[in-house]
């Protein structure tokens, strides 16, 4: 995951801290986090040429690396503690 610096974090997660109350409420809605993550990318790379037009492809593939890096396997692994691995 590209970091970025901690000024720039605290700016950003402002926006990100209000959004995210706004959908907390509606965590079954899935419909809502696709709706927002799509106007985002449209609104910022809609235009262009085809490397443009292709970046959210990458941000949306990198993101999901990073979430199953981050919070899919330490799950996956704390389970394999509590259960024992599959045979």
């Amino acid at each position: 995951m590209p970091y970025i610096k901690k000024a720039d974090r605290k700016r950003l997660n402002l926006v990100i801290d209000a959004l995210t109350n706004i959908l907390a409420m509606k965590k079954e809605n899935s419909g809502e986090y696709v709706y927002v993550f799509y106007k985002i990318l449209k609104t910022n790379f809609g235009n262009g040429n085809f490397e443009q037009r292709s970046n959210p492809i990458k941000i949306l593939e990198q993101t999901k690396d990073e979430y199953q890096r981050r919070i899919i396997h330490p799950y996956e692994n704390q389970k394999i503690k509590e259960n024992g691995d599959i045979e």
